[in-house]
């Protein structure tokens, strides 16, 4: 195997039978033979990506799918990660995953799930309100007579405002909460 849905494989370790992890230059995850595949629950199967005779898991938060349900790849991976961990990643990443296989999530991780998911629906959404970048003070800002203490931010309707950098920092990605400086 040279390649994967990632690229070019550059290294490529076996786990467990059936179970590889591999690294592109830039990406890479588990990729995981249809016999060993078998053993996972179809909650884990369906968020694979089917490539050639490979269901593949991408390392980012997919992957604690494959390690929290085959207890040999977690056993692989020795001390490099707790069920806990995982158990905290999929609240925080893949909560309807565990919430489809009857598993509550971890609270903090699905806290943070949940807010993802809002933020997701106001960015699709267009939502005025939603802030989606920002940028502080800058020497370009001095040149257009900014004042010093205002962050310039983008809202998810796409247009640009200023508000005061200390309300920006407990605003929570919300325009409504920051104090909006007039110029």
């Amino acid at each position: 195997m040279s390649n994967s849905p990632w690229g070019k494989i550059d290294y490529s370790r076996q786990l467990t039978r059936g179970v590889r992890t591999v690294g592109t230059a830039g990406h890479g995850g588990f990729m995981i033979s249809e016999g060993a595949a078998k053993r996972l629950s179809p909650e884990a199967r369906a968020r694979g990506e089917q490539w050639s005779t490979y269901l593949c898991y991408e390392e980012d938060d997919l992957w604690n799918i494959v390690a929290f349900e085959l207890e040999d790849v977690r056993k692989a991976l020795g001390d490099k990660v707790s069920l806990e961990e995982i158990l905290h990643t999929l609240s925080a990443w893949n909560a309807d995953y565990l919430i489809e296989r009857g598993i509550d999530p971890e609270p903090t991780g699905y806290k943070y799930y949940l807010k993802s998911q809002e933020d997701d629906k106001m960015r699709r959404e267009e939502n005025p309100d939603f802030i989606v970048a920002a940028l502080a003070h800058s020497i370009a800002d001095v040149c257009q007579n900014i004042p010093a203490g205002t962050v310039k931010v983008w809202t998810a309707d796409d247009k640009i405002h200023y508000v005061k950098e200390g309300t920006y920092d407990a605003c929570e990605g919300r325009l409504s909460k920051c104090v909006e400086v007039t110029l």
